[in-house]
């Protein structure tokens, strides 16, 4: 019974954290790839990425976070996708590639 609380607690939470960032609140930072730019909010990120956790408390005013190196946005916005409980769909093709950003972004 307790498992079951935590899981719906869970699922609640990340339904509220998708409905919040597809609506354009709480997104107070910005992921950006290259050219693209992906709203999110500073607490989601570092609670599920030790890379994002680094550098939201190396600058607490931050309001943008530059990936730097060769990472596709693709992939950056489906792992971040991923953490706000959206499926990742993971193929022979793109397995590979989503492991290395996955480790870059040090998401477990």
């Amino acid at each position: 019974m307790r498992y079951e609380i935590l899981d719906e607690a869970y699922e609640e939470l990340r339904s509220y954290a998708q409905r919040t960032r597809s609506g354009g609140v709480f997104n107070d930072v910005t992921v950006r790839v290259g050219e693209t730019d992906i709203p999110c909010n500073k607490l989601v990120l570092a609670c599920y990425s030790s890379y994002f956790e680094h550098q939201i408390y190396t600058d607490k005013d931050c309001t943008e976070i530059v990936l730097k190196g060769n990472l596709s946005a693709d992939l950056v916005a489906h792992l971040i996708e991923y953490i706000y409980g959206h499926e990742l769909i993971l193929t022979k093709e793109n397995v590979l590639d989503i492991l290395e950003c996955a480790d870059f972004l040090q998401i477990e």
